[in-house]
């Protein structure tokens, strides 16, 4: 017989068929201490997803669906005017399609959440979800605890690549859909009162946010590589 439901579960995306679960680096220390490259990460910086790590049930789980990604431009996410470094990690993926299915899982959540492509050199391309634009660590935690992310970690990626800065929701809309088609993953914030801001990537070093711009200019969009903020006007 099947054993009692399990009630009060934690969110963790599922993972996909005959992979082991996602390797997350150890968070990124605050400025000083010195920071990770987006060119490398050695062993001793990462640890096991403890929610990859759980043991599977013994009854076999019924497949659903991941929910689809919405095809219509997401709003801004609503921020404090001021800078904003920190996000949380959710996953990290070997290939892009997985981070679409994990992107879909979170956004259907209600999370802010987005995927960043980086080059870990010897380690190869990585996909990372992240979720959220903070202003500080401890905004991002309690966004953890509220979600009940057990096991998430917030991440230190105060550089990013600026599309632009958007009055107009129709433009802003325009320049996501433009990013879309390159594969690139555009979101935008946006204080209260204040103009949207539409970035791409969330990056530990400046070099990984030059890389970044590099690949928006390829696509013909314009980008400017910065400091992640949102302005009140």
């Amino acid at each position: 017989m099947p054993g009692p439901a399990i009630e009060n579960r934690e969110v963790s995306a599922p993972q996909p068929g005959g992979e082991v679960g996602d390797l997350a680096v150890a968070e990124a220390p605050l400025p000083g201490m010195g920071l990770l490259t987006d060119t490398g990460e050695t062993e001793a910086n990462r640890v096991l997803d403890p929610n990859s790590a759980m043991v599977r049930p013994t009854a076999r789980a019924k497949k659903t669906a991941s929910p689809p990604v919405s095809r219509e431009p997401r709003r801004p996410e609503k921020v404090k005017a001021g800078a904003l470094p920190y996000s949380i990690l959710l996953e990290t993926y070997d290939n892009a399609e997985n981070a679409r299915k994990g992107l879909a899982f979170y956004q259907g959540r209600g999370l802010q959440a987005f995927t960043v492509r980086v080059d870990l050199g010897g380690d190869g391309i990585k996909h990372r979800l992240f979720a959220g634009s903070f202003a500080t660590a401890e905004e991002a935690r309690a966004m953890i605890a509220s979600h009940r992310l057990s096991g998430k970690m917030v991440k230190r990626t105060p550089f990013t690549a600026l599309v632009g800065v958007f009055d107009q929701a129709a433009a802003m809309d325009e320049a996501k859909r433009k990013a879309a088609a390159a594969g690139l993953a555009a979101y935008s914030v946006g204080a209260a009162g204040g103009p949207a801001h539409l970035f791409v990537g969330a990056f530990y070093t400046q070099e990984g946010a030059e890389r970044q711009c590099r690949d928006l200019q390829a696509a013909g969009l314009p980008c400017t590589v910065t400091l992640r903020a949102a302005s009140s006007r």
